[in-house]
């Protein structure tokens, strides 16, 4: 839906243009998290009449997870954006309170103060009802909030953590943006799959609907994927004891780096292959936590497949093609930094542009 909305032709181009990252893969989630977890019916040229845009959810939602889960060092930007954060979070908890206070008592809610009546006129999405019903089953003598609370910690892992994780995949699957920088031969046809493939061979996969295996096959190179791109970087953790083989003391903080852990040869040895199940630990982040990684890959795979059986798919020209970003370094570990279309410094993927033939 969302890539035939976005889809446009250039005139004097027989081939469509589509912002792959910022027009349909950083607003799934916003459709996913809206219908099937919180019940706020988006705003569409179908329903006009619902309470957000898409662009609005995804927005409010990356700010959220800034705020909880990324260290913000100038003072006075966090206590700016802690009152913006409460004033988002406090609508989507509102929402989220008021359906489970409608199923609860099988009547209709009272309104809170973050939802409209216009709201309320479009009805609650049927697959978020069914969702909070269960969530509202299983936990027996938890209050209102506290359920609230459960569905927004989904909400706020599901969001930009999601929309990372499928950004970096479909980059690596699209190829490097010059070609001479590629140094693996792919061999997805014998034993040993080897890493990166090509955009033909992903392709090849995505529309393959009789080998039964390339579905498994496809989902062995995410697995790939996302260990060495990882959605989170790292992140920073408190020691709670202390450990002398690390020279650490309690209360000392430490960086964690997801994406050395992803290719450590002490963990996973010399030869690297996709594997399927994907480890517990792999990509670690709130989505995995929550969700489990076999969760995320499932969730990935049928959406690659989606995109990638677009005819002759490949990055747009020039910069627009590319992710816009630089290397640095967190201590001592290689962390990438993305830009935005203001050229601002940003710790989320915002575009990319590719060309398909319709």
């Amino acid at each position: 839906m969302l890539l035939k909305e976005k889809s446009y032709t250039l005139v004097g181009d027989n081939k469509q243009s589509v912002n792959i990252v910022r027009d349909v893969i950083n607003l799934l989630p916003a459709y996913f998290i809206s219908e099937h977890v919180l019940g706020l019916p988006l705003k569409t040229p179908e329903n006009p009449h619902g309470s957000a845009l898409d662009q609005e959810v995804y927005l409010k939602l990356k700010e959220i997870y800034e705020f909880i889960f990324i260290d913000i060092a100038e003072p006075s930007t966090k206590v700016a954006k802690e009152s913006t954060v409460k004033g988002y979070s406090q609508y989507f908890q509102d929402t989220v309170q008021a359906h489970i206070q409608s199923i609860a008592s099988e009547q209709i809610p009272i309104i809170g103060l973050g939802a409209s009546a216009i709201h309320w006129a479009t009805q609650t999405p049927y697959e978020a009802n069914k969702w909070l019903k269960r969530l509202l089953d299983a936990g027996k003598g938890k209050s209102k909030e506290e359920l609230a609370n459960d569905a927004m910690a989904l909400a706020i892992a599901l969001s930009v953590e999601f929309s990372q994780a499928l950004t970096h995949v479909v980059d690596e699957f699209l190829g490097k943006p010059d070609p001479k920088e590629r140094t693996w031969t792919p061999n997805l046809g014998g034993t040993s799959e080897n890493y990166p493939p090509t955009t033909d061979e992903i392709h090849a996969l995505a529309s393959d609907t009789t080998d039964k295996e390339a579905t498994t096959r496809l989902a062995k190179i995410v697995v790939k994927a996302l260990r060495t791109r990882p959605p989170v970087p790292g992140t920073y953790r408190s020691v709670s004891a202390n450990v002398a083989q690390l020279n650490k003391s309690k209360g000392d903080r430490v960086y964690l780096s997801f994406t050395e852990a992803g290719v450590d040869p002490s963990v996973w040895g010399n030869d690297v292959k996709p594997t399927i199940p994907p480890p517990q630990a792999l990509f670690a982040g709130e989505i995995v936590k929550l969700l489990g990684p076999e969760w995320l890959v499932n969730a990935i795979v049928p959406v690659i497949k989606t995109i990638f059986k677009l005819r002759h798919i490949k990055r747009a020209p020039g910069n627009s093609g590319k992710l816009l970003s630089f290397d640095e370094k967190i201590e001592g570990t290689p962390v990438t930094t993305y830009l935005n279309y203001k050229q601002e410094p940003t710790f989320w993927s915002s575009d990319l542009t590719v060309t398909f033939t319709a």
